[in-house]
C-alpha cells in the first residue's frame, strides 16, 4: 500500500472520530426550579464541577452544562435524573444511554466510551441539608447553614461561611474550609486540608496527608494522622484538657507551655492554661504540633 494511500485512510480515520483540533466542545444545558419542602438536597456526580450557593427561596434552581469535547452523541446521552422522595430531592449524572465508539485521534485511539463532563450550579435554601458524592469534581460550597456531607476521591473541595454541621471525605484531593461555625469532621488519605476561621468541634484524620488548621473558637478537638502531619493553631491563651496517644515513631511540637500536663511514658495528660475543651491527639508516625497565636 502506497503512503499516500495510507495518508487518505487516516485521514478518514481522524474525520470519522471527531478529532478537529480546532474542534468547539459540544455541549448541552438542562436547569429547572422545584420548591422543596424539608427535603435533603443530594448531587451525583463524577468529573466536572458542583456550585452550590443559598438564596432566600423555598426552591432549588439547578444548571447542568454536559460538556465533551469530542463526541456529540454523548453529550446527548448523558442524562441528569431528578428524583424526589418525602425526604429527598437528587440530582444524578446517568451515563447509562452513552455508547462507546471507534475513535482514531490525540485524544483517544481505539473503542472509547467517552463520558462528559458535567458542571452543576444550584441555588438553594441556606438551611438546606446537602450531600455530594462525586469522583474528580471541583467542588465548591457556599453560605449554607444545614448538614453538609462531601464524599469525593480526588476533586478539590472548597466550603465557605458554613454554619452547620460538615463531614467532608477525600482520598487524595485539596480541601479548604473556611469560616466553619459547625462542627466539622474531615477525613483525608493523602491529600492536603486547610481549614480557617474554625469555631465548632473539630474531628480531623489524615493517613498520610497534611492539615493545616487556624481556629477561632476553641472547641473539642480530635486530631489523628497515621504518617502525616497536622498543624493546629489555637487562640492565645486558650486553655485546654489535652489527651495524647503518640507512637515511637512520631514527633510531637508544641509552643504552648504543657509543663501543667502530666506526662507518663512520653504521653501528656491534663490541664493546660486553667483546662478547657478536650484537645485529644494521637499519631503513629506522623507530626503534630501545636502552636499558640
Amino acid at each position: 500500500m502506497s503512503n499516500r494511500i495510507i495518508a487518505l485512510a487516516l485521514g478518514l480515520f481522524f474525520v470519522a472520530g471527531g478529532t478537529s483540533l480546532c474542534a468547539q466542545p459540544y455541549e448541552r444545558v438542562v436547569r429547572d426550579t422545584i420548591t422543596v419542602g424539608t427535603e435533603a438536597i443530594a448531587v451525583d456526580n463524577r468529573e466536572g464541577s458542583i456550585t452550590v450557593s443559598s438564596w432566600a427561596r423555598d426552591a432549588v434552581a439547578y444548571r447542568a452544562r454536559i460538556v465533551s469535547e469530542q463526541v456529540e452523541a454523548s453529550v446527548e446521552d448523558t442524562r441528569i435524573d431528578v428524583a424526589r422522595t418525602d425526604t429527598t430531592l437528587s440530582m444524578t449524572t446517568n451515563y447509562e444511554d452513552v455508547e462507546g465508539q471507534w475513535r482514531f485521534g490525540p485524544n483517544a485511539f481505539g473503542y472509547v466510551k467517552s463520558e462528559p463532563a458535567v458542571h452543576y450550579t444550584l441555588r438553594v435554601p441556606a438551611s438546606a441539608a446537602l450531600r455530594i458524592a462525586d469522583h474528580e469534581s471541583e467542588i465548591d460550597v457556599s453560605g449554607l447553614s444545614g448538614p453538609l456531607r462531601i464524599d469525593t476521591h480526588e476533586g478539590p473541595i472548597r466550603v465557605t461561611n458554613h454554619g452547620g454541621r460538615a463531614e467532608v471525605s477525600s482520598h487524595e484531593g485539596r480541601m479548604e474550609l473556611r469560616d466553619v461555625s459547625g462542627n466539622l469532621v474531615v477525613d483525608s488519605h493523602e491529600g492536603t486540608v486547610t481549614i480557617t476561621g474554625l469555631r465548632g468541634r473539630l474531628d480531623v484524620q489524615t493517613h498520610e496527608g497534611r492539615a493545616e488548621v487556624r481556629i477561632d473558637a476553641l472547641n473539642e478537638i480530635v486530631a489523628d494522622t497515621h504518617e502525616g502531619t497536622v498543624l493546629l493553631l489555637l487562640p492565645a491563651a486558650a486553655g485546654f484538657d489535652l489527651s495524647t496517644d503518640l507512637g515511637d515513631d512520631a514527633d510531637f511540637q508544641s509552643d504552648v507551655d504543657l509543663s501543667s500536663a502530666r506526662r507518663d511514658g512520653g504521653e501528656s495528660q491534663g490541664a493546660v492554661r486553667g483546662g478547657g475543651p478536650l484537645v485529644w491527639l494521637t499519631s503513629h508516625e506522623g507530626r503534630i504540633t501545636l502552636r499558640s497565636e
